[in-house]
């Protein structure tokens, strides 16, 4: 399995919204989704760290260490939990790699596969 700067804050990004309904109403920006309220209280009853104790396959996990919009720290504690997962931090990358940053994951992306180990 591969992930490309996961966005597991959409739990704690509904949070706050929610925290904050009067300023944000019934519909609310997560990221660059606009969701319903529904949405929100349906993301702070799941929670994905708690469905990956069980899960043993490899794992990379590819993020830009200059991501804005998804914290690397989100990156680092799924790995952290993940017991066959490795994590590579694009050095320069933001969210969505574009020209070299987005060659550095395709070539990690590659090793990944072509090995099948992490």
């Amino acid at each position: 399995m591969i992930f490309f700067y996961p966005a597991y804050n959409i739990r704690d990004e509904s949070k706050i919204r929610l925290d904050n309904a009067r300023q944000y109403g019934n519909e609310f920006k997560v990221q660059d989704a606009v969701v319903s309220r529904k949405y929100g209280i349906d993301a702070l009853s799941f929670d994905i760290y708690d469905l990956m104790n069980n899960f043993n396959k490899s794992v990379l996990i590819l993020h830009g260490n200059k991501d804005e919009i998804i914290p690397i720290s989100y990156s680092e504690k799924t790995c952290n939990i993940l017991k066959n997962s490795k994590l590579y931090k694009i050095k320069n990358g933001g969210h969505g790699f574009k020209g070299t940053t987005f060659v550095i994951a395709v070539r990690e992306l590659l090793k990944f596969i072509n090995n099948k180990t992490v």
